[in-house]
């Protein structure tokens, strides 16, 4: 954690160009949004001919209509309520219909009023023809892509330059502190020991936000592909900070986690494509309740997820286990970070399960169950993962070894331990 506080404290003073840079993120955003919002008219114009002018102005009087109407139904409906007409059931319907009228009403109000606001700005700015409406759209979506990919690129260059320069500092300050040696100090370590310090940490430092990033990324993604190639990506990243720690512990977990995260998330693979197979592309914006119609992917789905982030009795319940031990040396907050990250990983499993196997269930008129080879693969996964649970001791005596004797051969190579 001294090194991450550290490297916090050199960013700070390159503020100026980090707001830059977030300044042009929110400008990619907000064209990205701005070309979204420019295809509606377009699609308006070239289906149905109309000008920006002429949409507004049915807006406005459909509006007004939808909010007539509305006042009219509330007003009867609470006449009749007023007269007692309506008891029980009937009474409260008609009450949260009255309530549903109001919130209508209120919003088709909003309508006319923007789009009242509105109609002046589209008579000075836009043309009445629908093809040059079009034209003045396309120039505009074509015009935004242009400034959004100069942001995009400039927020990236902003970000590098940061990146780099904090790098450089850090690696300065080192080979300072090494003209400060005395020649037998220098000599025991070497340049390639100080430059070999160096870049552990800040490998170490980049994967530890790399694995907090991806699981971040992974629980707000919409797209099952997305979600999954993100948590890769968190996944990897925490195997690769186990190897920068350079212990016996940190190394062990390494290469332990390497192992059960290649089968975790392989037999997630299996049964996300397994689904996509049936179902095609899938979102996660909704929840689509396939668990009755494909209960067995559904626990392949949730064991191979949960294994994957080290809950009790899977494969990777000791790797991960190991690597927060492994971390403590370095500090508690670096421990808390990955912490955080299998978190975050784990959020995001439970979030993909909920959307895709609960909620309302669909029909269909074809069986979708689960063919008899893929029910031999899920019993396969299944039974590895588990297993993997109760055999992890021999797997990590064997690792721990493997471990220890890649660190003496560091060591007798005359490496530099990072932590010193």
């Amino acid at each position: 954690m001294h090194y991450f506080l550290r490297a916090l404290r050199e960013a700070a003073r390159s503020w100026p160009l980090l707001a830059a840079a977030m300044l042009c993120s929110a400008g990619v955003a907000a064209l990205w949004g701005a070309n979204i919002a420019a295809l509606f008219p377009i699609i308006e114009v070239t289906l149905k001919g109309e000008s920006l002018q002429s949409w507004n102005e049915d807006r406005i009087e459909v509006a007004r209509k939808r909010a007539e109407e509305g006042r009219v139904e509330r007003g009867q409906l609470e006449t009749e309520i007023a007269a007692g007409n309506r008891t029980g059931k009937d009474l409260t319907w008609a009450r949260s219909r009255v309530d549903t009228l109001k919130l209508n009403v209120a919003g088709d109000e909003a309508v006319v009023y923007s789009a009242e606001r509105l109609a002046p700005w589209l008579e000075r700015f836009f043309p009445t023809d629908a093809f040059q409406t079009v034209l003045m759209v396309v120039a505009f979506v074509v015009v935004s892509t242009f400034v959004k990919h100069v942001l995009l690129l400039s927020s990236t260059l902003l970000v590098t330059w940061v990146a780099m320069n904090i790098s450089r500092n850090i690696r300065l300050k080192v080979f300072d502190k090494a003209l400060e040696l005395d020649r037998a100090q220098f000599m025991r370590h070497g340049s390639a020991g100080f430059m070999a310090q160096v870049t552990a940490t800040s490998e170490m430092l980049a994967n530890g936000i790399t694995a907090v990033y991806g699981g971040g990324m992974a629980v707000v993604q919409d797209e099952t592909r997305k979600f999954y190639a993100h948590l890769c990506v968190s996944q990897t990243s925490l195997v690769l900070f186990a190897v920068m720690l350079h212990t016996s512990n940190g190394l062990t977990a390494a290469l332990c986690l390497w192992i059960s995260s290649m089968l975790a998330l392989a037999g997630l693979a299996f049964s996300i494509r397994a689904l996509e197979a049936r179902f095609g592309a899938l979102s996660l914006r909704e929840h689509h309740g396939y668990y009755e119609q494909v209960p067995g992917l559904a626990v392949c789905f949730l064991i191979t997820g949960l294994a994957s982030v080290g809950f009790p009795g899977t494969i990777g319940f000791v790797p991960m286990e190991l690597l927060i031990s492994g971390s403590v040396e370095q500090g508690l907050w670096v421990s808390g970070t990955l912490a955080v990250a299998a978190m975050l990983n784990g959020i995001a499993i439970m979030r993909a399960y909920f959307a895709l196997f609960t909620g309302k269930r669909p029909t269909t008129s074809v069986s979708l169950q689960v063919t008899p080879v893929e029910r031999v693969g899920i019993v396969i996964i299944v039974v590895v993962v588990f297993l993997g649970g109760w055999f992890s001791p021999g797997v990590v005596a064997s690792r721990h070894g493997t471990a220890d004797r890649l660190l003496d051969r560091r060591s007798s190579q005359g490496a530099v331990h990072p932590g010193r």
